[in-house]
């Protein structure tokens, strides 16, 4: 954390220009999403959802009770 509004973010799954180290940036902490839920979701329930690098919000629209799998709408 870089004083009360900004932090440092590396990233597990993009990497910087030179394709050798992780990007890391500087961005203001309200950018930054929150751990998710531990709970399981619902049909219909609204949720983020990361796709394509990049998170869009979602709605559950079925559950696979088997295993935790959820298919949604973009």
């Amino acid at each position: 954390m870089i004083g009360k509004k900004k932090v440092i973010l590396e990233y597990d799954n993009i990497v910087s220009d030179d394709k050798k180290q992780p990007l890391v940036e500087i961005t203001n902490i309200f950018n930054v999403r929150p751990v998710p839920a531990p709970h399981g979701f619902s049909i219909y329930e609204e949720v983020d959802a990361f796709c394509n690098n990049g998170w869009w919000a979602s709605v559950i629209i079925k559950v696979n009770a088997e295993r935790p799998k959820y298919i949604m709408y973009l």
